[in-house]
């Protein structure tokens, strides 16, 4: 039997964290990769850009991933670059 699953849309609320190692750091070059994987038994599209947030909400980097589909049992990754960017030991 096949039981078809509805378009289901998933938002995740804010995760913030400390980074305990240093109070904050100046990038002059470099990136920063995120990888996503799907665990689950359906194409995952990631459709807005995922961003880190500093302690006061402003955007330090913003990963766009494309294509936005990720294959079931499969991951996908997007860069940032971090040149000029700054970061404090609280994100979100």
């Amino acid at each position: 039997m096949t039981i078809p699953i509805p378009d289901t849309t998933l938002s995740f609320g804010e995760v913030k964290d400390t980074i305990p190692s240093f109070e904050s750091m100046s990038f002059e070059s470099g990136t920063m990769t995120l990888t996503l994987t799907n665990n689950l038994p359906v194409v995952m599209e990631v459709t807005a850009p995922i961003r880190l947030l500093d302690g006061q909400g402003n955007v330090v980097l913003s990963f766009n991933f494309s294509p936005s589909s990720i294959s079931p049992n499969s991951s996908r990754s997007a860069v940032a670059n971090l040149a000029g960017k700054s970061l404090d030991k609280v994100i979100r």
